[in-house]
């Protein structure tokens, strides 16, 4: 049975349900999501709907290449008396961030994130300051080969849980969309972030399942398909992503189903296939063998 969250996300996008799950449960998880796609798919709208299910407030950092760090992180400025300097938070500090186009930032304003993706903190002048608990970032980018991209490095791309592509729907459910942005939305199911996060931690995942899960990740770092293979942050990414999907489900306890269904979306952004003859594999293809091989 479909989540309801997970239904009216779905109801109220261009995106369908299995990327709905995986968005919502790298956000409830705690990892930024990336959304990828050309322009017009989707993207904003699916980063919109999740605000409001979440009704949190949300800021929105339209990317530029003119757009600096200070623009993203926040600065310091001299008080009236001059005595002083006062930290101005910039947009970084809202519990919902969306990041549009990011590939269109320049390089140094990319990095400006990491610290935030990451740690959930902002370092200005030597000065940590910590984001609020709610966070959630979510980031959209356009294709690599359209004017004004900038490819983000890959330890940029490390730090999102899920990388997910979004392309044009089926007939049925553009019809679908399409009627409804011609009558009032529906109403937003109110997510209670930190009490389902809460209660993502508190779901346990056996030691035979957390094998499993290893044998996935080495299994990356054997396969001569890959350049390299997986990171431990990597691992932990997707043992905490299949928590949630877990918990989306109704489940108390972490079973193989989850784990194969985050990895794709966990692994393919971190790892870079070897030279191969064009249209031999995709990482995609190449990570569905992996769960193939590797038993349960």
């Amino acid at each position: 049975m479909t989540h309801p969250w997970v239904s009216y996300l779905s109801d109220n996008s261009l995106s369908d349900p299995n990327d709905c799950r995986l968005m919502l449960a790298s956000a409830l998880a705690g990892y930024p999501v990336l959304l990828e796609g050309l322009p017009g798919v989707g993207k904003t709208g699916l980063a919109l709907v999740l605000a409001r299910a979440l009704n949190l407030p949300m800021k929105r950092l339209q990317c530029t290449p003119d757009v600096l760090p200070a623009d993203i992180t926040g600065y310091l400025r001299p008080d009236p008396s001059g005595q002083e300097f006062v930290f101005i938070q910039g947009p970084v500090f809202t519990p919902f961030l969306l990041v549009d186009e990011i590939n269109r930032a320049n390089p140094r304003s990319q990095s400006a994130l990491l610290e935030a993706m990451a740690e959930g903190t902002v370092t200005i002048e030597s000065q940590t300051h910590t984001l609020p608990a709610e966070r959630v970032i979510i980031a959209t980018q356009n294709p690599q080969d359209q004017v004004g991209t900038q490819a983000l490095p890959e330890s940029q791309l490390d730090r999102f849980g899920v990388v997910l592509g979004l392309g044009y729907p089926d007939a049925d459910k553009e019809r679908q969309v399409l009627a409804r942005q011609l009558r009032s939305s529906d109403t937003a199911p109110q997510i209670d972030l930190l009490s389902a996060r809460a209660e993502i931690l508190a779901i346990p995942t056996q030691d035979a399942v957390l094998g499993y899960l290893a044998r996935l990740i080495d299994a990356t770092r054997q396969d001569p398909g890959f350049v390299h293979g997986l990171s431990t942050r990597g691992a932990l990414v997707l043992a905490d992503i299949a928590r949630a999907l877990a918990w989306l489900d109704g489940q108390s306890f972490v079973s193989p189903e989850p784990i194969q269904e985050a990895f794709c979306a966990v692994a393919r952004h971190r790892l870079i296939l070897r030279e191969r003859r064009a249209g031999q594999w995709t990482a995609d293809e190449r990570l569905q063998d992996v769960i193939r091989q590797v038993p349960v």
